[in-house]
Formats: C-alpha cells, structure tokens, sequence
C-alpha cells in the first residue's frame, strides 16, 4: 500500500479537527464568558502520537544529501518499484512540507536541533546552486537522488509555492543561523514572479515546460494567493 505526501498531510489535518472538534462546537445556550476549554490528557497523548508518526515520513523519505522528500511509500518500508517507476521520484511540494517539519520535530524534541539543521542546509544548498530551475522556478518531480528532472514534468508554479513556503519557515525558525538565511533569501529572491505571470496582471500560469512553454490548464494562481 502506497502512502503519498498528499494523503498523509490530509489525514493529519482531518484528525487533528476531529480531535478538536468539541472545542469549535457551539452550545445551546452560549454562556456570556464561556469557561475555557482544553484537550483532555488522551486527546493530547493521541496528536502527539499522530503527529510524531507523521514525522517519521519526512525523517525516513528525505535524501539526506539532496534533502528531496520522496513523493511517495510503501507502509512495509520496503523500496517503491513498479511499472511507473515510481521508486526515487521527490516532490518540491512534499519537501517543503518536510522542512516545515523538520522545524516543528526541533521545536518538540522528536530530534536533536543540529540534526534538523543539517537536513535544512542539505536542502537549502541543492535548490540554490544544484536544483534545475527557470526564472528561480523548479520542477515539479525530481530524482530524489540526483536532483534531475522524471517525469516530463513542469516547472510548477503550486508546488514551487509549497517549497518556498517551506524555506521561508526555516528562515524563521532558525534565527542565528547566518546560512540558513543567507541561502534561503537568496532562493526567495531569485524567483522571478513577473515572468510565470506571462504578462498578466492579475494571475501566474499554471507552469512551463521546456517542450510546451507556458501552461495555463489545471488551475491558476492568483497574484493575492
């Protein structure tokens, strides 16, 4: 059984709301100055729990040279291998959701701060001298080993969104860290939002590719997102 990147952050975000869900809900008779409420002990215990497995996915599906997240896995941890060669493929998206949560295992404790800052500089290193890029835009799906573009894939405005968000997370996370801010201004910086625009004023294009140029199916970008 696969695992994907999109499945498990979706499972995450649901089950979090349900564990919450008593506290969002109204009452009948709303008191003037409600009591506050918290989480009851087993409630806390089972985020904990899920969160601290979610985490495991980043920890154990990120090269640690390349500092790519894997786009996918299979639940018995053994390597994905089928006909759509799905074995090495990283997603941009999915490693920015894993540097965010490399901030996050810090913050808790779930590893050692200069672990999390070694697989943030890994990364922060590959997508400013190494990641293929246009306009400081990246690939969608990479190799996660090599770094080099499967798939045929698009320089992805989203997903490139995702990563970003993700780097401006360890920028902030790390205050201090010199290098980390100096390598993740740098990336920020050098995305070119004009030109994934295509002359709108309004929107980004959905991508480009080499082989087809600007992409505008599947869904775009407003320039407020």
């Amino acid at each position: 059984m696969f695992l994907g990147v999109n499945r498990l952050v979706g499972c995450c975000a649901v089950l979090c709301c349900l564990g919450t869900a008593p506290l969002l809900r109204g009452t009948d008779r709303e008191s003037p100055n409600p009591a506050p409420q918290t989480l009851s002990k087993i409630d806390k215990d089972l985020l904990d729990d899920i969160s601290r497995r979610s985490f495991r996915y980043f920890l154990e599906q990120t090269d640690p040279r390349t500092g790519l997240v894997f786009d996918r896995a299979l639940t018995n941890g053994k390597p994905v291998e089928d006909r759509l060669s799905h074995r090495r493929v990283a997603s941009i998206a999915a490693t920015g959701f894993g540097l965010t949560a490399f901030c996050i295992a810090a913050d808790h404790r779930w590893i050692g701060r200069e672990m999390a800052r070694e697989r943030v500089l890994a990364a922060l290193h590959f997508f400013a001298s190494k990641a293929p890029q246009e306009h400081g835009w990246f690939y969608h799906y990479m190799d996660g080993v090599t770094g080099a573009r499967v798939w045929h894939s698009e320089v992805s405005s989203i997903d490139t969104a995702w990563l970003l968000a993700g780097i401006l997370s360890v920028r902030a996370c790390f205050q201090g860290e010199q290098e980390i801010a100096d390598l993740a201004t740098a990336i920020y910086n050098r995305v070119d939002f004009p030109w994934m625009m295509e002359g709108s004023q309004i929107s980004f294009a959905h991508g480009w590719t080499p082989e087809k140029g600007f992409l505008r199916t599947g869904g775009i970008l407003t320039a407020n997102s």
